[in-house]
C-alpha cells in the first residue's frame, strides 16, 4: 500500500516504452531522483502514473505510513464548533488519486487550502523535502505531513484538540442539529476498514480501466497534458508517450493483481461500497459523510477527472451515481488558489 506517488526515472519508464515492462514506483520512503532521470517530456507522464503507483511496487510500510486510524467517529463527522487556525498548502499532482483523497477530505471538512502542482521530473516545488519525494505533501502552519492517510489523521487530530467531544456533536456539516443517532454510521473499525480498502483494492483497479485500450489511454492524456509545470514540448510528448507507457503498465497491473474483467471488477467494487452504505442512509456516515465516504469519493474523483470513458461506463453499469451526487453536494471545493 502507498499513500503517495512520485515521478518516474529513465530506468522506470524505458521498459514501458518498449511495451515490455513496468515502472518501478517509489516505496514509502522515496529516495532522491535517480541519476539520469528522463527528459521533461518523458517524465510528464508521471502525473497520470500516480494512478498506478500504489499497485506496482511491493509495499513497504513505515511508521509514518501506517494504515488509517480507527479513531474517527463512526457516525457522520460533525462540523467542528471551532476550526483551528490552519494555513494549509497541498503539494500534488492534480489527478493523483491519493491527492484527490486529501482534497475530498479538506473539501468535506470545509477547510480552506491552496494547491501547488509538482513537476514530476525536477520537483523543485518540494525541494524543501529532500528525504520524502512523493505527493501528496501537506504543509500545515509550516509543519510537513506526508502520506494521504497520515495527513487526514493528523488534521483530524488537530480538529479534535480544538473541539471537546460535546461541542463537536452540536451541529452537522449542513448547519443544523446533527440528526445521526449513535450507530447511524459505521463503527470506527468499519470506517478504518473501508479506508484501507480504498488504498489496498479500489486504487489498484483504476489503471487497468482508465488505460484499458490505446484510444482510452490517449483520451485520458487530453487532460493530463494540460496540467502541471511543463513546457509546450513536454505537454505534447506527455500526451503520446505517456499514453503508450500507461497502456503497457495497465496490462502489467492486471496480471499482478489477478484482474480478469477490469470493468466488471470495478463495478463490483463500487457496488460493494454502496451496499455497505445501505438503502436507508445517505452516506456511510449516516446523514453526513465520514472518512470512509471521503476516501472513496476522492479516488473516484480522480476517475472522473482523467478517465472519461471509465466514468461514463461506471455510472451506467453500477449504483454509484446517487451516492456520488450526494457527495458532490456535501463536499463543495474549499480550495482558495492553485499554483
Amino acid at each position: 500500500r502507498a499513500g503517495g506517488v512520485r515521478g518516474l526515472s529513465v530506468a522506470a519508464i524505458a521498459p514501458a516504452a518498449a511495451a515490455a515492462g513496468t515502472p518501478a514506483v517509489a516505496a514509502s520512503r522515496a529516495a532522491r531522483p535517480a541519476a539520469g532521470t528522463v527528459a521533461g517530456a518523458f517524465a510528464a507522464s508521471a502525473v497520470a502514473a500516480g494512478l498506478a503507483a500504489s499497485a506496482v511496487a511491493a509495499p513497504v510500510v513505515l511508521a509514518k505510513d501506517a494504515p488509517p486510524a480507527a479513531s474517527s467517529a463512526g457516525r457522520a463527522l460533525a462540523a467542528p464548533a471551532t476550526l483551528p487556525e490552519m494555513d494549509i498548502v497541498l503539494y500534488q499532482y492534480e489527478v493523483c488519486p491519493f491527492c484527490c483523497k486529501v482534497k475530498a477530505y479538506l473539501d468535506g471538512r470545509g477547510i480552506p487550502y491552496r494547491t501547488v502542482e509538482v513537476n514530476p521530473l525536477f520537483k523543485k516545488e518540494i525541494k524543501f523535502s529532500p528525504d520524502y519525494r512523493k505527493v501528496p505533501i501537506v504543509m500545515v502552519n509550516g509543519e510537513q505531513l506526508n502520506d494521504s492517510s497520515h495527513i487526514i489523521d493528523a488534521i483530524e487530530a488537530k480538529i479534535a484538540q480544538a473541539n471537546p467531544p460535546a461541542a463537536a456533536r452540536k451541529s452537522s456539516w449542513f448547519g443544523g442539529k446533527a440528526k445521526a443517532a449513535e450507530g447511524a454510521g459505521g463503527s470506527p473499525e468499519d470506517v478504518a476498514k473501508w479506508r484501507a480498502w480504498v488504498n489496498d483494492h479500489l486504487v489498484h483497479l483504476l489503471p487497468p480501466n482508465i488505460y484499458r485500450t490505446p484510444a482510452e489511454a490517449m483520451r485520458s492524456f487530453e487532460y493530463v497534458s494540460e496540467v502541471g509545470n511543463f513546457g509546450t514540448f513536454e505537454r505534447s510528448a506527455a500526451k503520446y508517450f505517456g499514453a503508450a507507457a500507461m497502456y503497457a503498465i495497465s496490462g502489467r497491473l492486471k496480471k499482478k493483481y489477478g484482474i480478469v474483467e477490469e470493468r466488471a471488477e470495478l463495478y463490483a467494487a463500487v457496488d460493494e461500497f454502496v451496499a455497505a452504505v445501505g438503502p436507508d442512509r445517505a452516506f456511510h456516515g449516516g446523514d453526513a459523510p465520514d472518512l470512509a465516504d471521503m476516501a472513496v469519493y476522492g479516488v473516484l474523483n480522480a476517475v472522473q477527472l482523467i478517465g472519461a470513458d471509465t466514468w461514463e461506463d461506471l455510472n451506467e453499469h453500477s449504483t454509484i451515481g446517487p451516492w456520488f451526487k450526494r457527495m458532490q453536494a456535501a463536499a463543495p471545493s474549499a480550495r482558495t488558489s492553485a499554483d
